[in-house]
């Protein structure tokens, strides 16, 4: 091997280790929990139909066959790779972050791959070792989000395609990147004006060559069930699914929460740019990038617009790329996307620097390169890793951070784990749709083979639970596996209404009379049929006195983080204790 190939390969392992270690450690506050969440059983529904609904709930009970080649807000390669890594490694915060994680060390290698073709070995080493360490892109590569996915597809597009203005073969594999991409999320487009421009303006005759149009022909052919999902939607109720509804301007009523949410003006875009660009890169790699930059304009006004030929693929990709993002919203997960551009034009600026040194002093070349990384490194690591950053902000820690900050909830979440592991429901909540009930049934048919014991007990939570980790711990416990689990403030609805008993006669009924969609006679049990009620409250507020009575005299478990923090308290009632007050 290669020196090349060994610093490649020491590299990789760095991004490895900044992209695995304590991958599960965060708790899920953002988007990716929703992503998750659907990708478990590809049910394309939200906790909460009224915000967005769904194919599921138009449809059911009778599913057409179309409704499960997509999703109502977004393409569907993400679910389907989320739900076979949730097949092979469970229900985890683990499971469905590891694609992100392989991708993003993938597309490490790639970026060294493409600044090798477009520059030389040594900037494609210096900047796969920036896309290694830098604070964005082990973010995007730690969370479950698309992110990841669309900028590894970008940068193997951009490979083959620097492959293909050699051997036009390459073209087909091209056109299958794009069509991968574009299954992983919409954004990924963008790579069709960037190809089709650079062939425009450096290589027309390739647009006239028989493997450039089956490329075309097999992005189109990959990405079709995105098109067949929003033809068939469009049939069944008028409009296409929320990102072309959004983009068209004619969002239904049937959805209450869109896309562009604050998006605002052009104006508005323009002024939130530079701070939200500095909240998601380290200060050190914008600094570089700018240097960069700066020195390619300075070499335009002498040489003109032939200096920009070298350049070219990497401008075009970085300008329609920041187009698209200033037509989107400049939300800090999209301006990842520049991250790769940025390791480039960083690595420029550094390599440049350290061969112009004199010959005496390359050291300082080297050692200021082997700073650079150290320090990225360190704000990386600070930032993604720990559970509690140090600094100040932006100069050593960021607020990416808040996106993967550790609040208690995955102690919770694994306490939850331990204490209901080996056992099933034997109570479980009617459903209103019977897609769901099937999923639960199929759950607690699975549960019996693996010899699992029935256990009668309800869960009730209480506090101001973010949506997010509320949606990953306790829904995807009801949905997925049938534990009946409620809110506090329901319980005291129903159980106000006609008396504690209600609650179970109402909504409670044993697995095996789940076949009407309704409680009959054989499932009407009473509240004291339950061995246990867990009552699990969150310690951030005073407990209302309804709470306070149901707990009285027991003893709570206390849940902390990791900093040794009381974030939750659970108390373990009987039946009768828990309907005294």
């Amino acid at each position: 091997m290669t020196t090349t190939t060994y610093w490649l390969i020491a590299i990789l392992i760095l991004a490895s280790a900044l992209r695995l270690v304590g991958l599960e450690a965060g708790d899920p506050m953002n988007d990716e929990v929703t992503y998750a969440f659907r990708a478990i059983g590809l049910v394309d529904s939200f906790n909460d139909p009224g915000v967005q609904s769904t194919p599921w709930e138009w449809f059911d009970p009778q599913i057409p066959w179309w409704a499960q080649l997509s999703f109502h807000d977004h393409p569907p390669m993400v679910f389907w790779v989320q739900n076979i890594f949730m097949r092979l490694f469970g229900e985890s915060r683990f499971a469905f972050r590891l694609p992100s994680a392989i991708l993003g060390i993938a597309s490490v290698a790639l970026l060294f791959l493409v600044a090798n073709r477009l520059f030389s070995a040594r900037v494609g080493l210096l900047s796969a070792a920036l896309l290694a360490v830098t604070v964005n892109h082990v973010y995007v590569s730690r969370v479950g989000l698309q992110e990841a996915y669309v900028i590894f597809f970008i940068l193997l597009a951009l490979y083959l395609f620097l492959k293909a203005l050699e051997n036009e073969k390459y073209f087909i594999l091209t056109g299958l990147a794009v069509g991968l991409g574009l299954l992983a999320k919409y954004t990924a487009a963008v790579l069709v004006p960037i190809l089709v421009t650079y062939l425009v303006l450096f290589r027309p005759r390739a647009l006239r060559q028989k493997h450039f149009w089956i490329g075309v022909a097999l992005a189109v052919a990959v990405a079709s069930p995105i098109a067949i999902y929003n033809f068939k939607l469009y049939q069944a109720t008028g409009h296409l699914d929320l990102q072309f509804s959004y983009l068209l301007g004619k969002v239904p009523d049937v959805w209450s929460k869109t896309p562009g949410k604050d998006i605002g003006s052009f104006a508005d875009r323009a002024s939130i740019f530079l701070p939200r660009l500095l909240a998601s890169q380290s200060w050190l790699l914008l600094a570089l990038a700018g240097s960069s930059l700066a020195t390619l304009l300075l070499a335009v006004l002498k040489r003109g617009g032939e200096a920009l030929r070298p350049y070219a693929l990497a401008i075009i990709a970085s300008a329609y790329i920041l187009a698209m993002i200033m037509l989107t919203g400049p939300a800090i997960r999209f301006l990842t996307l520049l991250t790769p551009f940025l390791a480039i034009a960083a690595a420029l600026v550094l390599n440049a620097a350290s061969l112009r040194l004199p010959r005496a002093v390359t050291h300082l070349g080297t050692l200021a390169i082997a700073l650079t990384l150290a320090f990225e490194s360190f704000y990386a690591i600070n930032n993604q890793l720990t559970f509690y950053p140090i600094g100040p902000r932006p100069w050593l820690s960021s607020p990416l951070r808040y996106e993967n900050y550790n609040w208690g909830y995955n102690a919770l979440d694994d306490w939850l784990n331990r204490e209901l592991e080996g056992k099933i429901p034997a109570l479980t909540f009617e459903t209103k749709y019977r897609f769901i009930r099937d999923i639960q049934n199929s759950a607690l048919e699975e549960g019996r083979r693996r010899g699992d014991k029935p256990y009668p007990a309800l869960i009730i939570f209480y506090g101001n639970f973010d949506l997010a980790p509320e949606l990953w711990i306790f829904d995807r416990r009801l949905l997925y596996q049938a534990w009946p689990i409620m809110a506090f403030k329901d319980y005291l609805r129903l159980a106000a209404s006609a008396g504690p008993n209600a609650l179970a006669q109402a909504w409670f009924a044993p697995p095996e009379a789940r076949t009407t969609g309704a409680a009959d006679a054989r499932g009407i049990l009473p509240l004291t049929g339950f061995e246990r009620i867990y009552l699990i409250m969150q310690t951030n507020i005073a407990p209302a006195p309804e709470f306070l009575a149901m707990t009285k005299g027991l003893a709570p478990i206390s849940i902390q983080n990791p900093r040794g923090e009381e974030v939750f308290r659970v108390y373990k009632a009987s039946a009768p204790q828990a309907v005294r007050y």
